[in-house]
């Protein structure tokens, strides 16, 4: 399956139905900026998410807060709507940007998270 062949490359793979596509792109475009706690070891790791659909970019919140928009992502995410009317489904590709950053597990559950 094409899906498994991105696994350990830093790429991710999945889809969504297009009804909760929708409904991201109707809450996103009231905020477009989100902070996701992600468990990594003993504690938590701030994700700070900014959405443009049909993309979204990950970084750390505090490279954000030290960097603002000149931090680094270390992911970005992209929505394709080809099949959304016809299938009822969107695909989603994840690719991690900085894989010293995060993983590909910690990736996937940042993007069945959101």
């Amino acid at each position: 399956m094409k899906l498994q062949y991105h696994l350990g490359r830093g790429h991710i793979g999945t889809s969504m139905k297009a009804k909760l596509y929708h409904l991201l792109e109707q809450r996103s475009s009231t905020c477009r900026h989100f902070v996701i706690p992600l468990w990594r070891g003993s504690g938590y790791v701030n994700i700070f998410l900014q959405v443009q659909t049909p993309y979204m970019i990950f970084t750390s919140l505090e490279d954000y807060k030290a960097r603002g928009t000149q931090a680094s992502p270390y992911f970005t995410v992209t929505y394709y709507t080809e099949f959304a009317e016809t299938k009822g489904l969107v695909l989603v590709r994840g690719d991690i940007v900085l894989t010293s950053k995060l993983t590909d597990d910690e990736a996937r559950w940042l993007v069945q998270t959101v």
